[in-house]
C-alpha cells in the first residue's frame, strides 16, 4: 500500500471570492445535513469510557472540557466557482477520542464508515503592508500556526427554508475573538481558500481555510495582539510573497521549530490563488523537502467512498 501524503489539498477555490454575512451571497457554503449516523454499540462504549477518563483528567488539572456540537465532514460538492461543504454535527467527544487519539490511527478505515472526520477552521491574517501573520500555539506543542478553530454547530447555524447552514461569518468572529480580539475589528475582507486534510496521528482532521485581510499594518498588529491561553504574545510577520514564504519555512525548520501542517496547507492554497499555480508548486516543493512532511493536491484516502 502506497504511503499517503500527510497534507492533502482536497479543494482549492479557483479565484479570490469573499465571505459575506449574507449566506445567499456566499459561493463557499457549509451545509449541515440532518442525518443521524449511528455507531456500533461497542464503538459508542469505547467513546463513553475514554471520555469519562478524559473529563476526570481535565477536572484534576482544573481545565475546562469542550463539549459543544462540532462539524464532521460528509461530502464536498463543487460546481464551477461554487463550493458546498456538507457536514453532520456530533459532540466534540468523538473528535477528542478518535481523531486526536493515537491508538485509533490504525482504525481509520472503520471510522471513515461513520463520517468521523472533523472539519475545523483555519485563518491567516494579511496586513495592509502585505505580511502574513503567524502565532505560536502554546496548547499544541508551540507549533507556529494560523488562528481560529472548531465551529460551534448549535450557536452558529442558520436555517434558510428547509436547509441549515453553518454561518461561517459568525463562526470566524466567535472563534477569532478570544485568540485575536484586538485584530477582529480591523478585518476588512475575508476570502475562503479551500479545504485541507491532515493525516498526522493524533491531529487528524480537515480545515476550511480563510485569508482575512486587515486594514492595519504590521506595526499596529504587533501592538494590538495580546497573549491568550492558546497563543504567545510574539508573532511572526512574513512578506506575503512566495520567495519569502519559502525562506520562512526553511528557516523555521532549520531552527528545530515546527509549522502546523494545517498552516502549511493554507499557505499553499493562498499562494496558488493570490500569486500563481507555478509559485504554488514551487512552495509545495520546498515544504516536501524542508518541512519534514509530505503534501499533494488530491485525496489519497477512501473517506468519501
Amino acid at each position: 500500500m502506497t504511503k499517503q501524503a500527510e497534507i492533502q489539498i482536497w479543494h482549492q477555490v479557483k479565484e479570490p471570492i469573499t465571505l459575506s454575512d449574507n449566506l445567499y451571497r456566499n459561493p463557499f457554503r457549509v451545509r449541515i445535513i440532518e442525518e443521524d449516523i449511528e455507531l456500533p454499540v461497542a464503538l459508542e462504549k469505547e467513546v463513553s469510557e475514554k471520555w469519562t477518563l478524559l473529563v476526570q483528567e481535565k477536572e484534576k488539572l482544573k481545565q475546562e472540557i469542550f463539549e459543544d456540537q462540532v462539524l464532521y465532514l460528509k461530502n464536498l460538492e463543487i460546481q464551477d466557482t461554487n463550493t458546498q461543504v456538507e457536514v453532520i454535527k456530533r459532540g466534540f467527544r468523538y473528535a477528542a477520542i478518535f481523531n486526536r487519539n493515537l491508538e485509533f490511527h490504525e482504525r481509520i478505515g472503520e471510522l471513515n464508515k461513520y463520517s468521523l472526520l472533523t472539519i475545523s477552521t483555519h485563518v491567516h491574517f494579511v496586513t495592509s503592508d502585505n505580511k502574513l501573520i503567524f502565532g505560536t500555539k502554546k496548547n499544541q506543542g508551540n507549533q507556529i500556526s494560523g488562528f481560529s478553530g472548531f465551529p460551534n454547530a448549535d450557536k452558529d447555524s442558520k436555517t434558510i427554508g428547509a436547509l441549515t447552514y453553518q454561518d461561517m461569518y459568525r463562526t470566524l468572529k466567535t472563534k477569532l475573538g478570544p485568540e485575536a480580539k484586538g485584530l477582529m475589528p480591523k478585518i476588512d475582507m475575508t476570502f475562503p481558500t479551500g479545504v485541507i486534510y491532515v493525516g498526522t496521528p493524533g491531529l487528524r482532521g480537515t480545515d476550511a481555510d480563510y485569508l482575512a485581510r486587515l486594514e492595519i499594518d504590521s506595526e499596529n498588529v504587533q501592538t494590538l495582539f495580546k497573549e491568550s491561553h492558546q497563543f504567545d504574545k510574539g508573532l511572526y510577520l512574513v512578506d506575503f510573497k512566495p520567495v519569502q514564504l519559502a525562506e520562512f519555512i526553511k528557516n523555521i525548520h532549520a531552527e528545530g521549530k515546527t509549522i502546523s501542517r494545517y498552516a502549511l496547507g493554507a499557505m499553499v492554497l493562498e499562494t496558488g490563488i493570490f500569486h500563481s499555480p507555478r509559485e504554488e508548486r514551487r512552495l509545495m516543493d520546498v515544504i516536501n523537502e524542508f518541512a519534514n512532511t509530505s503534501m499533494i493536491h488530491g485525496n489519497q484516502t477512501d473517506y468519501f467512498s
